[in-house]
């Protein structure tokens, strides 16, 4: 797998509660900050779909046709 190394500033205390977490719990610091960045891109995503399901929702101009009409009308 191909890495990079990130540099970011953190706040002191922040940094020893996570530096203390790690330790506790047994994980490396940088794969529990990767595997948070996953989750909230994850999450970020999740709500962005939400977001257009709900615009697609509450759309008063969609016309919605059943999969059978669809099919008759595309001749399949």
């Amino acid at each position: 797998m191909d890495k990079v190394t990130v540099t970011m500033k953190m706040k002191r205390d922040l940094h020893k509660e996570l530096k203390e977490y790690c330790e506790e719990k047994g994980f490396m610091i940088g794969a529990y900050m990767e595997r948070a960045v996953i989750e909230k891109l994850e999450k970020d995503e999740l709500a962005e779909d939400m977001a257009d399901y709900g615009v697609y929702k509450n759309d008063k101009n969609r016309v919605v046709v059943d999969y059978d009409t669809a099919k008759k009308k595309l001749g399949l």
